[in-house]
């Protein structure tokens, strides 16, 4: 993955802001919008070569979360290779949900599960429900006036001791002549 900073610039107004409904800067009910997410979710797990970092203990975890699953790849793979833990995947979208909650039926995976719910919004679980919390690639949706809200919530709905992963890229874009010759990054 590339190397880079991520700015974010949030412009003040005197109207105080509430968080839209659906931040999503693709329209997620898109099927042109899944099948790209489907990709990506890919090609993220294989450059971070696999579904969890090298060495982190699931002994204890029974129970995980995936924030902004979308079309739910990560949440099946988890699913299938930890069948005796139970996998939830939410996201905001009806039409991600409705297809990943088919390809968990297809699949026989009982262990998964999906629910469409709005992560910038209180989470539908109760307290201490989840042994991980895992969202990847929350840039695309995420206000930065929410995380602390959000964070909360993930806090929240965690086991004492649990897990939070959050995995994001780095994005770096630069102009000058030299990077744009082969091999130099």
């Amino acid at each position: 993955m590339g190397e880079g900073v991520l700015n974010i610039m949030v412009m003040s107004s005197d109207e105080p802001t509430k968080p839209k409904e659906n931040t999503y800067v693709i329209d997620s009910e898109n099927s042109a919008e899944m099948a790209r997410l489907m990709r990506q979710d890919q090609l993220l797990t294989h450059e971070m070569g696999g579904l969890f970092p090298e060495g982190l203990d699931l002994a204890n975890v029974s129970r995980i979360l995936d924030v902004a699953c979308g079309p739910g790849g990560w949440v099946l793979e988890t699913a299938f290779l930890h069948s005796d833990t139970e996998v939830v995947g939410i996201d905001i979208s009806q039409n991600m949900i409705e297809y990943a909650q088919t390809q968990a039926k297809v699949q026989g995976l009982s262990n998964a599960h999906f629910r469409v719910m709005n992560a910038l919004k209180s989470l539908d679980f109760s307290d201490s429900s989840f042994d991980l919390i895992n969202m990847r690639l929350a840039v695309g949706f995420m206000l930065p006036e929410v995380w602390p809200q959000f964070l909360k919530e993930c806090y929240r709905i965690l086991k004492p001791g649990g897990i939070i992963r959050l995995t994001d890229a780095e994005w770096g874009f630069v102009n000058k002549p030299d990077t744009e010759k082969e091999g130099v990054s």
